[in-house]
C-alpha cells in the first residue's frame, strides 16, 4: 500500500490546484465581463425562482467576448488538461474540462475531452452525451445518454429522468405521485410529442435536457461567472430556460449599499416552448386536444436549437392516398410570402412518427422549391405526421404537426381516399401526379372562383348496375348570435350545395376521380366537404374534410 500513498496524496493536491485555478478563472472573469446599462425598473420578472428574476427575450445581443476571457480560459483548459493527463479518473476535472471547452464553442475538443474520460462510467458517458449533443451530432448524444441511464444506480436515474420541473396542471400532479417505473410511459410519450424535427436524427429536445442535468451537475460543485453559491433556484431556472452562453455585468445603481457590479445571466435566443400543452393524462395516452404554442411567451420550459432561430406554423393539407397494403401521404406546401426565406430552395420534409416505432418514417427533400410537393409512403396506425421546412442559411423552421390514422387496407371493401382539393384553369386532373402539381397548399380556398377535387376509389367491385356517389358542401355551425339571426330571417341559411350521380358497374382496384366545383355562390366560412357511396343515409363509405372560404 506504501507506493499508492504518494499517488493520492498526489492526486488530492492536483484536485486542491484545479478547483484553484477554476475560482481564479471565474473571479478574474467578471472583471472583463462585457459592460451593459439596462433600465431596471423596465425589466419585468416573468417568473420569480429563490433568488432570481428571469424574463425572456428574444432580441438579446450577444457582445463579443473580451480577448482578455478567450486567453485566461484556454489558460485554464491547459492546466485541466495537464491534470486530466496524470490523473483521468477525476470526474470532477472532467466535467471542467469538457464545459470549458463548450463555453469556447470547441466541440470537438469538447468530444474529445470527454472520450479521454476514465472516471465513472456512468459520468463520462454522460460527458459525451453533452459534448456530441452541443456538436449537433443528437443520434449520438441519444444513445449515449441511454447508455449512461443504463449504467447510473436506480435512484441516481430516477433524479435525472426527472422532468416535474418542465410540467404543470393535472398532468404534473399525476407525474409527482407516480414511482419512477410509472413515470417513464409519460417521460417517453412526452419526449415523442416535444421533439423538434422528426426528420433530424436523434431527438434533441430530449438530449437538451439530459445535457442540462450534466451542466446541473458540472455547476453544482464549482465557482460561477455571477459569483453566486449554485442552488436549487440557479438550477431549476436552467433545466426549465436552458444553459448560461454569456455574461453581462452592470454597475452599482446609485445610492445602492454595494459596490459590487450586478452579474446577469444570458441564456440563448430566441427560443422556444416545444413540449405539448398537455392539460391531463388521458390526453396524453390518447393524443386528443394535444396542441403546441411554439412561439408563445410566458412558459413552462424554452429550448433554443441551434438550426433554427425564427419559428412559422403551417397548416397543410396531409392527405391519405392507398398503395398496396400502405398510404401514400402527399402534402404541399408555399411559403413564397414570408421573408425569412430567403434562397430559392428549401429542405423539406414531410414526416410520419409512432411511438411504438424506433425511428419514424421520413422523406426529405434538400432543395425543394419554395412552392412544391412532397410524398411519403408509410404503414398503418396512429402517427403524428406534418411537414418540415428549413431554411438552412435564415435558419427558418416552419412546421405542422397533427394526429394522423393510417387505415389497415381491406381489399376486400371498397373504400375512398382523402380529398385533394387543388388549383384549376378548367382543367380536371387525370391521376394523383396531375392533381398534386397543382395541389391547395392549406385547408383555407379563396371564394368566387372554381377550385377541383381529386379523389380515388379503392376496390371498386360492384355487382348493380351503378353505385350512387353524392358530394355535399355544408356549413358548419356557427356561433349562438349567428344562428339566432338565420332562426328569426335576418340572415338567410345557406343551402348547402349538393351533388349526386352514379358509377357504372365496374370491377378495379383503383379508381381516380376529379370534378370542378363553383364556390362563386358560396359565402364566406367554414364547410364540412363529403364525398359518400352508395345510399346517402347509410353510405358503404365515405370521406370528408373541413375546407375554409374566405
Amino acid at each position: 500500500d506504501l507506493p499508492a500513498q504518494p499517488r493520492q496524496a498526489d492526486s488530492l493536491r492536483a484536485d486542491r490546484d484545479a478547483r484553484k485555478a477554476q475560482a481564479d478563472f471565474e473571479v478574474r472573469r467578471r472583471n472583463y465581463l462585457p459592460l451593459t446599462f439596462s433600465k431596471r425598473n423596465e425589466v419585468s420578472c416573468e417568473v420569480t425562482i429563490g433568488r432570481y428574476c428571469y424574463w425572456y427575450s428574444d432580441f438579446t445581443t450577444r457582445p463579443v467576448e473580451p480577448a482578455k476571457i478567450k486567453e485566461d480560459r484556454q489558460r485554464l483548459i491547459q492546466v485541466l488538461d495537464g491534470i486530466a493527463a496524470r490523473f483521468p479518473g477525476s470526474d470532477w476535472v472532467n466535467g471542467q474540462r469538457v464545459r470549458y471547452r463548450i463555453e469556447s464553442e470547441e466541440y470537438d475538443g469538447a468530444i474529445h475531452a470527454a472520450q479521454s474520460c476514465r472516471g465513472t462510467t456512468s459520468w463520462c458517458t454522460a460527458l459525451q452525451g453533452l459534448a456530441f449533443h452541443m456538436a449537433g451530432r443528437y443520434a449520438e448524444a441519444e444513445q449515449l445518454f441511454d447508455f449512461a441511464l443504463e449504467t447510473m444506480p436506480e435512484d441516481v436515474r430516477c433524479g435525472f429522468k426527472n422532468i416535474s420541473l418542465l410540467i404543470d396542471g393535472d398532468l404534473s400532479r399525476e407525474y409527482k405521485q407516480s414511482d419512477c417505473n410509472s413515470r417513464t410511459s409519460i417521460e417517453k410519450r412526452l419526449w415523442w410529442l416535444a421533439d423538434p424535427m422528426y426528420s433530424i436524427p436523434g431527438n434533441d429536445r430530449r438530449t437538451e435536457h439530459l445535457s442540462r442535468r450534466v451542466m446541473d451537475l458540472i455547476y453544482s460543485d464549482s465557482k460561477l461567472a455571477n459569483g453566486n453559491r449554485w442552488g436549487p433556484d440557479a438550477a431549476e431556472i436552467m433545466l426549465r430556460y436552458g444553459f448560461y452562453v454569456f455574461w453581462t455585468r452592470e454597475p452599482a445603481p446609485p445610492g445602492s449599499n454595494s459596490s459590487l457590479p450586478a452579474i446577469t445571466d444570458h441564456q440563448a435566443a430566441p427560443s422556444f416552448h416545444f413540449l405539448p400543452v398537455v392539460a391531463e393524462l388521458d390526453s396524453l395516452e390518447t393524443l386528443g386536444g394535444i396542441k403546441w404554442k411554439v412561439d408563445s411567451f410566458r412558459v413552462r420550459e424554452r429550448y433554443a436549437p441551434k438550426y433554427a432561430k425564427s419559428y412559422i406554423p403551417m397548416d397543410p393539407q396531409i392527405l391519405r392516398f392507398i398503395r398496396g397494403d400502405s398510404s401514400l401521404l402527399v402534402t404541399a406546401f408555399d411559403v413564397t410570402g414570408d421573408s425569412g426565406f430567403t434562397k430559392p430552395t428549401v429542405r423539406a420534409a414531410l414526416v410520419a412518427s409512432m411511438l411504438e416505432r424506433t425511428l419514424p418514417d421520413v422523406a426529405v427533400r434538400p432543395a425543394a422549391l419554395l412552392k412544391d410537393t412532397i410524398s411519403l409512403k408509410t404503414g398503418p396506425g396512429w402517427h403524428m405526421a406534418g411537414i418540415e421546412i428549413l431554411s438552412p442559411d435564415s435558419q427558418v423552421l416552419a412546421r405542422s404537426r397533427a394526429r394522423v390514422r393510417i387505415p389497415i387496407v381491406n381489399h376486400a371493401l371498397v373504400s375512398l381516399s382523402d380529398i385533394l382539393m387543388f388549383e384549376t384553369d378548367g382543367r380536371l386532373a387525370d391521376n394523383l401526379s396531375d392533381a398534386m402539381s397543382r395541389m391547395v397548399t392549406a385547408n383555407r380556398v379563396d371564394g368566387g372562383r372554381k377550385v377541383g377535387l381529386y379523389w380515388e376509389i379503392y376496390d371498386l367491385n360492384t355487382t348493380a348496375e351503378s353505385l350512387p356517389v353524392a358530394i355535399t358542401l355544408t356549413r358548419q355551425k356557427g356561433g349562438a348570435l349567428e344562428r339566432m339571426r338565420e332562426n328569426f330571417g335576418i340572415a338567410p341559411k345557406v343551402t348547402p350545395i349538393s351533388i349526386r350521380w352514379s358509377e357504372p358497374k365496374s370491377n378495379v382496384a383503383m379508381a381516380p376521380r376529379s370534378i370542378l366545383l363553383d364556390l362563386s355562390l358560396v359565402p364566406r366560412g367554414k364547410y364540412d366537404l363529403r364525398i359518400a357511396l352508395g345510399d346517402e343515409g347509410h353510405p358503404l363509405t365515405s370521406t370528408r374534410r373541413t375546407i375554409e372560404i374566405r
